[in-house]
């Protein structure tokens, strides 16, 4: 689902170049936010308050900026979202900038009832760059869909029929969690049955 296509999109920066924070499912106030976000960073978290914290990241986002680099702060989980001070760093953390240079790329995913938070904070929904919505998969690409998780978890051949795979499609009505839950079980009863 949403989560593949964050991680194959990160999977295409380069490491030497990029400071990457993935916040799953973030909930809570700012001050709690803000540790996510140093933790996710890489930096130790010992204490302090919501100042200081400040003072971390930015001092921290703008070191990899001195060192030629960007940071890129994934929230997978919008919908959790709910501390109006949040999205108030957010807005902060865009505004972050250097010689006309923004310095942090916000990657936003969640369900439309996150999507729907994020717009009534219209001064963040304003520095949305770029939306997208993942809809249903159709048929072809629910097959391809599973083909490629089974390779990724070391397939080398065939393991659903054709009939299983329209099957899988017309009883998840292409919603990629549906069919990762449908397939899990699907190859979990062939596996008992063949002990």
């Amino acid at each position: 689902g949403k989560t593949v296509l964050l991680r194959a999109l990160i999977e295409q920066l380069r490491p030497d170049q990029f400071e990457v924070g993935w916040v799953m499912d973030p909930a809570g106030g700012r001050s709690d936010f803000l540790r996510e976000v140093l933790y996710e960073l890489g930096h130790e978290i010992d204490g302090g308050d919501r100042v200081s914290l400040t003072h971390r990241l930015h001092e921290a986002i703008h070191k990899t900026f001195r060192a030629g680099g960007g940071t890129v702060i994934v929230i997978d989980g919008t919908e959790g979202l709910v501390d109006e001070e949040v999205f108030d760093e957010l807005i902060r953390l865009t505004n972050l900038q250097a010689a006309d240079r923004q310095l942090v790329t916000l990657l936003l995913s969640g369900t439309p009832e996150g999507a729907g938070r994020l717009s009534r904070c219209k001064h963040l929904d304003q520095r949305v760059g770029l939306r997208a919505r993942l809809g249903p998969l159709d048929a072809g690409h629910t097959v391809g869909y599973v083909s490629h998780r089974l390779r990724l978890a070391g397939a080398t051949r065939p393991i659903l029929t054709e009939a299983a795979l329209a099957l899988v499609h017309q009883l998840t009505g292409g919603i990629p969690r549906e069919i990762n839950h449908l397939c899990d079980l699907a190859l979990l009863l062939g596996h008992r049955r063949r002990e």
